[in-house]
């Protein structure tokens, strides 16, 4: 019944590795509107309207400020379709991804 030519893991270990954590960083820019942050950060990083706003305020007051943490591939999937929206509006906002 069984195939003499499969392997059979016992008892062994697998090692498996965890992905690690990215984020996705809103970069200021003194000319992308409240608006566009804010928006993106609802629909694109699925936040509150309430967090939203506070992570709005950070990144104008900051410089910077975290949307949204995943793995790398959520992340930069996240990041093009932000500034895919940004670009359409004619805005120059900046989205980078750090690993954390």
């Amino acid at each position: 019944m069984f195939d003499e030519d499969v392997a059979v893991i016992d008892d062994q270990e697998i090692d498996i590795e965890e992905p690690k954590d990215f984020a996705v960083i809103y970069l200021n820019d003194n000319y992308s509107s409240f608006d566009l942050v804010t928006m993106t950060l609802i629909q694109i990083c699925h936040k509150s309207k309430e967090e939203a706003e506070l992570i709005t305020k950070e990144v104008h007051t900051k410089g910077m400020g975290i949307g949204y943490t995943g793995t790398e591939d959520i992340c930069r999937t996240k990041q093009l379709q932000i500034t895919s929206v940004a670009r359409k509006l004619g805005m120059p906002l900046k989205i980078h991804v750090a690993e954390l």
